[in-house]
């Protein structure tokens, strides 16, 4: 079977792309590596809801900042104690990070720009110009998706 559908499903491409974080990402990813949350139940819950502010962050800092909105209004939905009122100091710094990752500073999607972006064909030989060429970006993040139906197109003729 594989061999009769060769043709119309050719094969795939893999290509690891690394870029160095900016500094603004370096600041965010630091503060949440110094995060420590209170009013998690179970034992080692803190470390896996940083881990999955991490996950969250490597998305984009977008897919970070809708996770930490979540959790900020659970919390704040709750009575106040010293210990919640101390996780919501903690997520509302983190907020203050990932807002501060504009896209510009955002080193993952300018590096996906760029990739995208060289006078009509992208380095990655994909022509927007042409209906049948198509390009599929993977995401698992809502938030990530979301930002980057709100600024890739723009970006990317723009650069």
């Amino acid at each position: 079977m594989r061999e009769q559908l060769k043709e119309s499903f050719p094969e795939r491409e893999i290509d690891i792309i690394s870029t160095p974080a900016s500094a603004v990402e370096e600041i965010a990813y630091e503060q949440l590596g110094r995060a420590n949350f209170q009013t998690l139940d179970g034992q080692g819950a803190g470390q896996l809801f940083r881990t999955v502010l991490e996950k969250a962050l490597f998305s984009s800092p977008h897919a970070c900042l809708s996770t930490i909105e979540n959790r900020l209004k659970r919390l704040k939905a709750r009575t106040q104690n010293n210990e919640i009122l101390a996780d919501i100091s903690t997520l509302e710094g983190l907020r203050l990070c990932m807002q501060a990752i504009k896209p510009a500073e955002f080193s993952k999607y300018q590096k996906l720009v760029d990739l995208l972006s060289h006078n009509g064909t992208s380095s990655l030989g994909w022509n927007p110009k042409q209906a049948n060429d198509r390009l599929v970006i993977f995401t698992e993040s809502l938030a990530t998706l979301e930002f980057l139906r709100e600024h890739l197109p723009t970006d990317i003729q723009n650069s």
